[in-house]
């Protein structure tokens, strides 16, 4: 579950493929309203048009007002997820209704996407920046949040698989090695 705005399916990239997604009138009123990922779709109304239909989450009903199309799953060494197996809600439903009630003021996650390539440091300086402000933090050091950007995912991932790689060729050397004395 995710609470989101409309600007979500624009970073991310993704679109729908029936119904329509959130728009700022759902959030601004708080609607209880819902766009699933394919997958989700699928589960719960295998042979139904989940668009109209209610789900109910946490005994909050929520219509289903959109149906986003597949973007096939994401695997590595490190995790296995599967992104059209989601749900999105406005955020103020998410935070007011779902997530914590009215008192509830944090956040687990903010996607930004830079406009271009060469953009991507400003974009990650100007994030840091905001957020540092944001949370009263003069010294970077002292911030309580962290920004990951999407190389540094990669190159740990990349390092994952060596670390892996190299510990299953060492497993698989022992193995040689006493397989050949016993």
């Amino acid at each position: 579950m995710v609470g989101s705005t409309p600007s979500w399916i624009t970073v991310r990239g993704e679109t729908v493929a029936q119904g329509r997604f959130i728009d700022n009138q759902d959030v601004s009123d708080h609607e209880p309203v819902v766009v699933l990922g394919s997958v989700t779709a699928s589960e719960l109304f295998s042979r139904e048009d989940p668009v109209g239909q209610t789900v109910d989450v946490g005994g909050l009903p929520l219509t289903v007002v959109g149906v986003l199309n597949s973007v096939g799953s994401s695997t590595t060494s490190s995790t296995i997820s599967d992104p059209d197996d989601t749900a999105v809600v406005p955020l103020t439903t998410a935070a007011e209704q779902i997530f914590g009630g009215t008192s509830r003021n944090t956040l687990s996650s903010i996607i930004v996407q830079a406009r271009s390539s060469d953009d991507l440091t400003a974009a990650y300086q100007e994030a840091d920046h905001e957020l540092l402000e944001l949370h009263g933090i003069t010294t970077a050091t002292d911030a309580d949040f962290t920004i990951t950007t999407s190389a540094s995912l990669i190159s740990t991932a990349t390092s994952v698989d060596r670390t892996l790689t190299i510990l299953l060729g060492g497993v698989a050397g022992i193995s040689l090695l006493v397989g050949g004395i016993g």
